[in-house]
């Protein structure tokens, strides 16, 4: 994990070095190792590059030159997994033991082709003079970020938003998706003019003529058919995927650890690391004296027990919250109303003081196999979902798992006659399901509904698994980047990787929602029971994940201070324009206008 910036244009004038020094600066905590800038000879690029030192010693300083001396130049942000295999095969000389030189090298002697063939989480960008071309990729799943601008006959691009601040005015803006899904979606951002290179996405620009071209070099496999086999050949299937996607991410040297919940998927994963090389912890947030949803400690100790590695417990307070939440949303670049945003910061700044380089993490499943409260609610038949919801006891014994997602139930059959949804539509009940305010804009709804055309005919469970990987998992891979990049740490996930997404991606649904038990992720859960999970894990049917009890602090200790923080803030433009009915425990609206008043206090 490291930091790039730069800048490109026809006639760089003035100090650029300092400029892209600047840029730096604004993420130097992404790479604490070391701070370097280069501009080429022919003074159309000025690259910057923030490292944290992972693999291959102070020989792979970046930027980095193509032998030393050109003609290309590099600068690189993330892990090449399968570069050992990568270097074998190509023909250049080396001069270091780094990723950065296999994807240089690869560039010079494939082109853009070398792309297929990395298997990683990154994001680059590297300079021809010869060809006066700059190229900037992205990996698959969109785990390295890469923000862009296309100004006054400039590129200026960074790992995050803030660095372009150094350069540019940033003005913050309000789009239809981001009032109902709480994130944007795709290229856009909330500033005008900056935008995201979205996962899977290649960027060219010539700077002799400002001349910028976009393309994909990756698709997600929406079109590909089911998995054919038996459920037990198909659980084989992603047990191999899984297990080889983890032996190249668990790091052969450098001090690592897991985030764990007590729940399916980083429990899996806990057994499975351990396979391979131990952890030096795994982490875990938790709420004493809270409501039990709050606090998975019984279970995280059973899989701390299992594989014999201490288990990091740590206990936010309300303190806490207010304490550090305005650095969260400054790291973010954005707001979002995750619960998940509290814990992931104190397991990081509690890593970072144990020495951790690299955190592992669990995210993936509950968007690929159908690990949501409403991915059941939408496998169900609508008729007995609106029977269920005004009489729960009326149906037979196989409705038991869903006595837990009642009052998402209720929600649910409560959009069937709300204007503009169209309950006989799949996509529209869905939508109904995910958004969390009103926009006035038909352009939400209509996303959610191109993306279930596109995987029409194979189920509602990857329709609706499909759109969550489009619009709601883009926004927790940067979550995840962002909070572990503030303290200088590695996060990976091995479910990201794109064989793995995959196979999950592609397997029935019957694999993904148990037809009888309605058990979600059943594949996985298969899994993780041959493999070594503790039963109490693998047979847990509520979910979690990582909480925090954020309503009841700001309804009591905190009030005073969220009036005070909300007070002082404009937030006209990003409120609902109507109410939505009530989803229970579910609501946050004064939690994601909160979080909004404190991004916009740290970009002022």
């Amino acid at each position: 994990m490291c930091g790039i910036v730069g800048i490109a244009g026809r006639s760089l004038e003035g100090r650029v070095d300092d400029k892209v020094r600047e840029m730096t600066a604004k993420i130097k905590h992404r790479g604490p190792d070391s701070h370097s800038t280069y501009v080429s000879e022919d003074k159309m690029v000025a690259f910057g590059h923030a490292r944290l030192e992972i693999v291959g010693g102070e020989s792979a300083a970046q930027p980095m030159l193509q032998n030393n001396k050109g003609p290309l130049s590099i600068v690189f942000n993330g892990e090449v997994y399968n570069y050992r295999d990568l270097r074998s095969r190509l023909t250049s000389g080396f001069f270091t033991q780094s990723d950065t030189e296999v994807i240089l090298n690869g560039y010079a002697e494939k082109g853009e082709a070398i792309l297929d063939e990395l298997n990683g989480q990154f994001a680059f960008a590297i300079y021809s003079p010869e060809k006066r071309k700059l190229f900037i990729a992205r990996d698959r799943m969109g785990e390295k970020p890469l923000y862009y601008a296309h100004v006054d006959g400039k590129l200026y691009f960074a790992s995050e938003i803030k660095a372009l601040q150094s350069q540019l005015k940033l003005q913050p803006k309000v789009t239809p998706e981001f009032i109902e899904f709480e994130t944007t979606v795709g290229k856009d951002t909330l500033f005008e003019g900056i935008f995201m290179l979205e996962p899977g996405e290649a960027l060219s620009y010539y700077p002799a003529e400002d001349r910028l071209e976009i393309r994909k070099h990756w698709e997600f496999p929406f079109d590909k058919p089911a998995l054919e086999g038996s459920e037990r050949e198909l659980i084989v299937t992603l047990d191999e995927a899984l297990k080889e996607s983890v032996s190249l991410r668990v790091p052969p040297d450098q001090p690592y650890g897991i985030m764990v919940s007590g729940g399916l998927d980083s429990s899996t994963l806990a057994l499975l690391c351990s396979a391979v090389r131990k952890p030096g912890f795994l982490f875990m947030t938790r709420f004493p004296g809270m409501p039990v949803q709050y606090d998975e400690a019984g279970y995280a100790r059973e899989v701390a027990k299992a594989v014999n590695v201490p288990l990091v417990e740590i206990t936010p307070t309300a303190d806490d919250f207010r304490d550090f939440m305005p650095d969260v949303l400054y790291h973010l670049d954005q707001p979002m109303a995750s619960a998940a945003l509290l814990p992931a910061y104190m397991i990081a700044k509690k890593a970072k003081e144990l020495g951790m380089k690299v955190i592992i993490s669990g995210i993936g499943p509950d968007e690929f196999i159908a690990g949501y409260a409403r991915h059941p609610i939408m496998a169900r038949d609508i008729n007995d979902i609106a029977r269920y919801a005004n009489d729960s006891g009326m149906l037979g014994t196989e409705w038991e798992a869903m006595k837990a997602y009642l009052p998402l139930i209720q929600y649910f059959v409560s959009g069937n006659g709300i204007p503009g949804i169209d309950f006989n539509m799949p996509a529209d009940r869905y939508y109904h399901m995910i958004r969390r305010g009103v926009s006035g804009s038909n352009a939400p709804k209509d996303l959610v509904r191109i993306l279930f055309e596109r995987t029409a005919g194979r189920g509602v469970l990857t329709q609706a698994g499909y759109t969550d990987i489009m619009v709601s998992l883009p926004p927790l891979i940067q979550l995840e980047d962002k909070i572990f990049s503030a303290f200088g740490i590695e996060n990976r996930g091995p479910y990201l990787d794109y064989k793995t997404v995959e196979t999950m991606f592609r397997m029935p649904d019957a694999l993904k929602i148990h037809p009888k038990t309605m058990a979600m992720k059943h594949c996985l859960r298969e899994v993780a029971r041959n493999n070594g999970v503790p039963l109490a894990v693998v047979d847990r049917t509520d979910k979690v994940g990582f909480a925090a009890p954020f309503n009841a602090w700001l309804a009591n200790e905190l009030s005073g201070w969220k009036d005070t923080v909300l007070a002082g803030a404009d937030l006209s433009a990003f409120r609902s324009k109507d109410k939505l009915p009530s989803r229970g425990k579910y609501g946050r609206e004064t939690y994601q206008m909160l979080n909004i008043a404190l991004w916009l206090n740290s970009f002022r």
